[in-house]
């Protein structure tokens, strides 16, 4: 099992070069790398196993498993298994991989945990374009490791309701990752992200924040409205000239503040 691979190595982080030299020592010993479905089957009877099986697994969906791992794991044909927690997938375009020499140097893990606990997972967690392009290849198997990754160790429940919440975890990650697997992307979690100015008159912040409250209360009733393209995550209104229409009186609103 693995979580980084990162040429700032530590007790987490694994370098690129070990990385590839235990790679390299499974291959040219005989390994066959094994997806879930593959280790399931297998278990149960259905398939008969490789002379020497292993399953390789990666925790959490860190982005250097796609910068530093996939390559070694193409050059080697080797599968693997990365359990991706849903709720920090980046929602970010597919990023410069170290075989394709783009790569930007990452954090050790004590400081991407850091950035993921101050709002910053974009920046060092997989993103859902890197995750299809790694699983289009047919060497790796995404899977879910819960929605939100908690330490239910610390979790003041009692055994019932620790084991309903953490069932709710999983079906909620096994959703979304499944879903997504097949192209759709209508569970896929997002957010609403904009910048307050200093210069921002307090009728228009009052503007903005008006709007989210609306848009929580009503989102449900206002998508009927729209045609929903899931796989390209692309929304039309039905009626052609509404778009239109609301970019005008959002302009309006920007011209003229009393709007």
């Amino acid at each position: 099992m693995y979580h980084h691979v990162n040429p700032d190595g530590n007790f987490i982080n694994v370098t690129p070069e070990i990385f590839e030299k235990h790679i390299s020592y499974l291959r040219n010993s005989g390994f066959t790398g094994l997806h879930t479905e593959d280790f399931l089957s297998i278990l149960s009877g259905k398939q008969h196993p490789p002379e020497r099986p292993i399953v390789i697994t990666f925790d959490d969906g860190w982005l250097d498993n796609w910068l530093y791992a996939f390559p070694v794991l193409k050059k080697y044909h080797m599968k693997a298994v990365i359990f991706a927690v849903t709720s920090l997938v980046a929602d970010k375009a597919r990023r410069g991989r170290d075989d394709e020499k783009s790569v930007l140097p990452l954090p050790i893990h004590r400081e991407c945990q850091e950035m993921v606990d101050t709002g910053r997972a974009q920046e060092v967690m997989l993103s859902w374009d890197e995750m299809r392009e790694m699983e289009a290849s047919g060497l790796i198997d995404i899977q879910s490791h819960t929605h939100t990754h908690q330490r239910w160790d610390k979790m003041k429940y009692d055994g019932k309701t620790r084991s309903t919440v953490i069932s709710r975890e999983l079906e909620t990650s096994k959703k979304i990752t499944d879903l997504i697997s097949k192209g759709d992307f209508s569970t896929k979690p997002g957010w609403i992200r904009m910048s307050i100015h200093p210069t921002h008159t307090d009728k228009e912040i009052q503007f903005l924040v008006d709007g989210l409250k609306e848009l929580a209360l009503n989102h449900e009733i206002w998508i009927e409205d729209y045609d929903i393209d899931y796989v390209n995550s692309t929304m039309t209104h039905k009626n052609d000239n509404s778009d239109a229409h609301i970019k005008l009186k959002i302009d309006e609103c920007f011209i003229d503040p009393l709007c």
